[in-house]
């Protein structure tokens, strides 16, 4: 089965049309499973995508510790460096090491720029 296959993208569907049934933190681990079998298969972009919208979810949240919070900005490097690997020179060395400079202070990760601020 393909990253987001039906498992997945039924899980997202019941969540997306039942909000108060679902947390944020739930969507947000989702997100962060989908990305991190991308990075898995080489698909970057989408392993990208997966791994913001994690983050995005879990924000502002309070219920969501640091060590997930720290998961999701590993995953982010993960992404970075092997794009940064496949394409030097792009500025993914550098996004990927503010997320890496993050990771040691996970409560700060809101104002991060990513290959689609450029």
């Amino acid at each position: 089965m393909r990253p987001g296959g039906t498992v997945c993208d039924s899980v997202k569907s019941y969540a997306d049309a039942n909000p108060g049934r679902t947390s944020p933190g739930m969507l947000a681990r989702i997100e962060c499973n989908l990305g991190e079998i991308c990075i898995c298969r080489g698909e970057l972009a989408q392993a990208e995508t997966h791994l913001l919208e994690a983050h995005r979810r879990i924000e502002k949240s309070i219920m969501v510790g640091p060590r997930f919070k720290k998961r999701i900005a590993r995953a982010l490097v993960r992404v970075y460096e092997a794009w940064d690997a496949a394409q030097p020179g792009t500025g993914r060395a550098e996004i990927a090491a503010v997320w890496r400079a993050r990771i040691e202070n996970p409560d700060s990760m809101s104002d991060l720029k990513t290959t689609r601020d450029r």
